[in-house]
């Protein structure tokens, strides 16, 4: 069974699912809420999180199938947020566990405006400030009504 870790790097809330075999965790996550998600399928009528395609800050489609037999973590992100710096962690941290894990960015603007560039603006910054190579993928809405429906499955406990 594949595990997911879902954090969220907007004002200070760090929400991460199930990191007990991942080697290095960024120290200042500590404050965040642990919650454990099965990526597994049971009801073949619910999708599971390998069925959704997500388009990268460049516009191409990737399969999450893809991930299959790593460790997922999902960062919601924003350029322009306090936390922002933390990119730099979480670089380094796919870098030493490439082999086991994949980090997945999902840049977002709603809140308070932090993150309110495109999708080229975002991927230079991304690129040149903190030397960002694990995929991100365009911005994304995370709540409300229109909530990708990537983010209503990772919310919705009915549906994972």
């Amino acid at each position: 069974m594949s595990k997911l870790i879902f954090c969220s790097l907007l004002l200070g809330f760090t929400a991460c699912f199930n990191a007990q075999e991942i080697k290095h965790r960024p120290d200042n996550l500590d404050n965040g809420r642990a919650i454990t998600v099965s990526l597994t399928n049971n009801d073949n009528m619910k999708p599971s999180f390998y069925d959704f395609k997500m388009k990268t800050l460049d516009g191409q489609e990737v399969s999450l199938a893809q991930f299959k037999g790593k460790k997922v973590i999902i960062l919601n992100v924003a350029s322009e947020c306090g936390y922002t710096p933390q990119y730099a962690d979480w670089e380094k941290f796919y870098k030493e566990n490439k082999e086991s894990a994949v980090v997945l960015g999902f840049p977002c603007n709603q809140f308070m405006g932090q993150e309110p560039g495109d999708n080229a603006t975002i991927q230079s910054f991304c690129q040149k400030n903190y030397g960002v190579t694990f995929p991100i993928f365009e911005k994304t809405e995370v709540k409300g009504d229109n909530k990708s429906p990537l983010y209503a499955w990772l919310t919705d406990k009915n549906q994972n």
